[in-house]
């Protein structure tokens, strides 16, 4: 017996031992990663990888420490005591999943660095090198599919039955992990993209898009002009200018059927109208719309998808390249949004001077496209500026291609509202669309800014919340030509449509113009309660656009709001403030 004891004692004595190990490793790995660690895609692409790199050794060899105290056979059959157990297996949860993420997911994403380098990112000689991307897909994939298996294991561990220190540590590294995944996901959704979609399977042909934000849109602006982008085994050709309204323009019925709830929120413009098909918001569905209504008229030969891009996009990207010359005009990039967007009407100002224009904004966004085809000389630059033009939606993707497609909406680059909201994360939507009579380009002159509130809680758990747009229209009362202006009695006169969408599960209750009551039209898209209302706004003018709605409960959590807008000219800002709980 007294044996029986000194063994218990010795048994006890090493895993405390070991559980005092382990625990100094992952202090030390703790301080490493909220020291070296602060892990997003655009510090591994701008380089920032490289200084991580000593990070990750070490961060590896104290993970390992702890790794090697957890593996402890006396340290593993303890996990199963009752009363130490259950702390000592979150332990080595932790423990385990710090040491395989620093060994299978840190090594691969730090080697994103050589998939930034100018000459395998971005073309050179009109030609992306597509093997590094091969080669790093499975890496990244399975990087990737680790993190995932992480965050299951690290959110099983029960915090109710483990002392606070350890339920700390797990929140902290499951608030990590979050970041991780974030970032592994694109990467390995990229890599795996990007070969099929330039052509490493056979030649590709897409539509590219530019979207006019002069007349504004519910993806951003009007697609006032196309290109076509041939894509094979990495080699980009850019051919088919054409200007919207002048080689498409109309159709006497709907090219495609069309849902009623799409009638009701879009009317048939979307399957009739080139120019309205991006009514709606989804830009997948527009794109369709528009590659449908494009090889009734210009090209019946297959088409794998369509880009959408506008000018800011455009001259964002190219602040790494210099100014480009557009049929004789050499355009600064941060001049190219302007130039597109308002000079050019006024280098063909009249109306009989229309299809010169088109022809020349054609070609200009295509010689603007095809500069792109060269090394950049800044390609930081040049990759800051397409990174921040992917996450405000001014680069938008479809694909013809199901499985492509999925995979571009998990990653967020196809521009339409979420399948669904968790209810902590309620997502509003307003977008707006150009009905100026007879056309114009004014939406170049609106801007605003955005907030939404908390309102009361009902006895459910549901609340009201209000979306507030204040908005300046600063157009000119004279002087523009009319096709800016439009014409016939409302000429100077913007008219916009709002489309306004409830988070998943809740309503849009009432809309107000300058606290008047406006009606609205209702309906539903997205699996979300919407309406659509008209509004005027004079030149010179301020107006606050009201919104208000009820959103699910959310229990006992906070809730953090987005409101999705499309882009515009120049960004309006968005406040979004949590929401407390309710209750």
């Amino acid at each position: 017996m007294a044996f029986a004891g000194l063994v218990l004692v010795l048994c006890g004595g090493w895993v405390a031992f070991r559980s005092w190990q382990a625990y100094s490793a992952l202090t030390d790995a703790r301080a490493t990663i909220a020291a070296d660690f602060d892990l997003d895609t655009a510090t591994l692409l701008e380089g920032g990888s490289a200084s991580l790199r000593p990070a990750v050794t070490t961060l590896q060899e104290q993970a390992s420490r702890a790794r090697d105290a957890v593996d402890d056979p006396v340290f593993r059959l303890a996990t199963a005591l009752p009363f130490v157990g259950a702390d000592l297996s979150a332990v080595r949860t932790i423990a385990t999943t710090v040491d395989d993420m620093a060994t299978q997911v840190l090594p691969p994403l730090v080697d994103l660095t050589r998939l930034a380098d100018p000459a395998v990112l971005l073309p050179e000689k009109g030609r992306v090198d597509l093997q590094p991307f091969v080669d790093a897909a499975p890496a990244l994939r399975h990087a990737d599919d680790e993190v995932a298996r992480f965050r299951g294991e690290i959110a099983a561990i029960p915090h109710d039955d483990v002392v606070g220190a350890i339920a700390s540590a797990a929140d902290d590294l499951a608030a990590k992990l979050d970041t991780v995944a974030s970032v592994t996901a694109g990467a390995a959704t990229t890599t795996e993209l990007l070969p099929p979609m330039l052509g490493s399977d056979g030649p590709r042909r897409y539509l590219v898009l530019f979207q006019n934000l002069a007349e504004a849109r519910s993806t951003g602006g009007m697609f006032g002009s196309y290109a076509v982008m041939t894509v094979d085994d990495g080699r980009i050709s850019v051919g088919g200018q054409g200007a919207t309204q002048r080689t498409i323009d109309r159709f006497d019925a709907p090219v495609a059927p069309i849902s009623d709830d799409e009638r009701q929120l879009y009317g048939e413009n979307i399957a009739t109208i080139a120019m309205d098909v991006n009514f709606t918001p989804d830009f997948p569905r527009a794109a369709e719309l528009f590659s449908v209504m494009y090889a009734d008229r210009i090209d019946p030969t297959p088409l794998d998808g369509a880009f959408a891009v506008d000018p800011v996009a455009l001259g964002r990207i190219l602040e790494g390249y210099g100014p480009v010359d557009l049929g004789g005009t050499t355009v600064a990039p941060d001049e190219l949004a302007a130039f597109l967007l308002s000079d050019i009407y006024t280098k063909f100002p009249d109306d009989k001077d229309k299809s010169l224009r088109d022809a020349y904004t054609a070609a200009a966004t295509g010689q603007a496209l095809t500069a792109l085809m060269s090394p950049p000389a800044d390609p930081g630059a040049a990759l800051a500026g397409l990174r921040r033009s992917v996450a405000e939606h001014r680069l938008l993707l479809w694909s013809a291609h199901p499985d492509e497609q999925s995979s571009l909406v998990r990653a967020g680059l196809t521009g339409e509202l979420p399948a669904a909201d968790p209810a902590t994360a309620p997502t509003f939507g307003v977008f707006l669309a150009d009905r100026t009579y007879l056309g114009s380009k004014l939406s170049y002159y609106l801007t605003g800014k955005v907030g939404v509130t908390a309102g009361a809680c009902a006895a459910d758990g549901s609340r009201e919340a209000t979306v507030t747009l204040d908005l300046a229209f600063d157009g000119p009362t004279s002087g523009l030509p009319e096709q800016v202006s439009g014409a016939g009695p409302k000429a100077y006169t913007l008219t916009d449509e709002f489309r306004v969408f409830a988070p998943t599960g809740g309503t849009l209750t009432g809309a107000e113009v300058d606290g008047v009551p406006v009606e609205l039209t209702r309906g539903t898209d997205f699996g979300r309660d919407a309406g659509r209302f008209q509004t005027d706004f004079t030149p010179r003018s301020t107006s606050t656009v009201t919104l208000h709605f009820t959103v699910p409960a959310a229990g006992d959590a906070a809730a953090q709001p987005t409101v999705r807008i499309p882009p515009a000219v120049k960004n309006w800002p968005v406040t979004a403030e949590p929401f407390a709980p309710c209750g």
